[in-house]
């Protein structure tokens, strides 16, 4: 079973997969293969404690039909506010780069 018609070639922007610390419905190519297999054209996988642009490349290699893309959240466990690691997650292809989630003083008091 497929997306609806008016879903059919969607790009989901915001995407959770495993390996993760926190448990996931679908590891890297099982959320890739559902994705193709449901008509979706791209999708943009997000962790909140490392860089998804390697998996993504990676991923994107063995199901061709979808466009795969990461990136990086600024969280304590990349270094948080830290420009080299922007610099290098956007030279390996990153197509986002969030501000801190978890790390955030925001988070941390809620």
């Amino acid at each position: 079973m497929g997306l609806p018609d008016y879903l059919q070639g969607a790009a989901d922007l915001h995407i959770h997969s495993s390996p993760d610390v926190d448990p996931r419905r679908y590891d890297d190519l099982e959320l890739a293969r559902e994705a193709a297999r449901s008509g979706m054209t791209a999708v943009l996988m997000k962790s909140h404690q490392n860089s998804t642009v390697e998996r993504a490349w990676l991923v994107s290699k063995v199901v061709p039909e979808l466009r795969v893309f990461g990136g990086l959240v600024l969280n304590e466990t990349v270094g948080g506010l830290n420009p080299a690691a922007v610099d290098l997650a956007l030279k390996l292809g990153a197509k986002q780069i969030w501000m801190p989630t978890r790390s955030a003083k925001n988070h941390r008091l809620h």
